[in-house]
């Protein structure tokens, strides 16, 4: 009788250029980066602040100026239409902390360092001829 050899299916872990194509795997990681995006941008505001300006597209500009109150100032586009801007600013402080270390001359240290940042942002809603905000826009 002689010995006959089985062969055995190829492992893709054998196979080092094996790649997994599998669609599930593909939709997948597109979803799971879409909401990472999605949460990253939800966490910092942005979509918050459109979703703010889009509410007011199609409300007239004396609703807008009631609520929010006077803007900063009053702009043009060029086009014939006020852009009504509001502005505002604000701090926040950042500490590094101070470092210890010994060297060879001792004892040595860095002192904490404090800064202070200043924060802008701005709100242009933009109105027509007929009083009605058609689109809005911010920036940092």
């Amino acid at each position: 009788m002689t010995p006959t050899k089985m062969s055995t299916p190829a492992s893709p872990m054998a196979d080092s250029t094996a790649q997994c194509d599998s669609p599930g795997l593909r939709r997948f990681l597109i979803i799971a980066a879409l909401g990472y995006f999605f949460l990253t941008s939800a966490g910092c505001g942005i979509l918050s602040r459109s979703a703010e300006i889009n509410t007011w597209i199609g409300r007239s500009m004396k609703e807008l100026v009631q609520t929010r109150g006077n803007p900063d100032r009053y702009e043009t586009d060029g086009k014939g239409n006020r852009v009504l801007v509001y502005e505002w600013t604000w701090e926040s402080t950042y500490e590094t902390p101070g470092r210890a270390w010994r060297d060879a001359s001792g004892l040595r240290w860095t002192n904490p360092k404090t800064e202070t940042i200043l924060h802008r942002e701005r709100r242009a809603y933009y109105v027509n001829r007929e009083g009605i905000v058609f689109d809005g826009k911010w920036a940092w």
